[in-house]
């Protein structure tokens, strides 16, 4: 990160804020955390973009700081979400609804000051009858690239995005990814450090990594039917910052 950047943020920021900033434990609500982010690395009118948008919260937390936003998302439903959410920042953000796989289309090469996203879960897609179901909603599916019975493909899926978010990253710039590994039929799968992998191979430096602790957000947890056998109950994500 750019020492003038730190210097500037850390004087925007009482030293108490700082402190919390540098600790390597989080916690707090997802626009809270978002918003931390986008201050640390990021000055007022730069550009902050969301892959993977979702309900717009990245967007929204930029908005509110005064920065510029972009964001990707499929589902049109999140983008009306979305939209309602930021109406009164008009002029200020920019939603793509395309698969983020694309990115490279829609903006220009180092033409963005931050990325930070949370992945979407990889998750095993339900077989189903696509005359069964709404042509839109298969669709959707299909295009979500979280959908697939392979962990591989997932992977190589994160990092086709990840290869265009390079390209449109201004250098020295900063890629944050919010991530929780996933246990799946009896497997754990360390998401975040296979990530990293995926990350190094796309030309980006791991800088730093956070713990955010959502522990308050888990407080009725499932009983494991098997008592005799330990599992960690997944009560955290990863914030690991990248760099370009």
């Amino acid at each position: 990160m750019d020492k003038d950047m730190v210097l500037e943020n850390q004087h925007n920021n009482d030293s108490d804020e700082w402190i919390q900033c540098t600790k390597s434990l989080w916690d707090g609500r997802k626009i809270d955390v978002i918003k931390r982010i986008i201050s640390i690395f990021t000055n007022p009118d730069e550009v902050v973009l969301d892959p993977f948008m979702g309900t717009g919260s990245t967007l929204l937390a930029a908005n509110v700081l005064d920065r510029k936003a972009i964001g990707f998302e499929i589902n049109e439903k999140y983008i009306s979400v979305a939209d309602e959410k930021l109406k009164r920042y008009k002029d200020s953000y920019y939603i793509i609804c395309d698969s983020c796989i694309n990115i490279s289309k829609y903006l220009y090469e180092e033409s963005v000051d931050l990325c930070i996203t949370s992945l979407p879960y990889w998750k095993i897609p339900n077989k189903f009858n696509s005359t069964n179901r709404k042509h839109n909603d298969y669709t959707l599916l299909m295009k979500n690239i979280g959908n697939t019975n392979s962990y591989t493909s997932y992977l190589k899926n994160l990092s086709k995005v990840f290869l265009g978010v390079y390209e449109v990253l201004k250098p020295d710039k900063m890629c944050i990814v919010i991530v929780t590994d996933r246990r799946k039929r009896n497997k754990f799968y360390p998401i975040h450090m296979d990530l990293t992998n995926v990350m190094a191979e796309t030309g980006f430096i791991l800088e730093d990594l956070m713990i955010w602790d959502r522990s308050k957000e888990h407080s009725i947890l499932k009983v494991i039917d098997n008592a005799c056998v330990y599992k960690s109950v997944i009560v955290h994500e990863y914030i690991c910052v990248f760099r370009k």
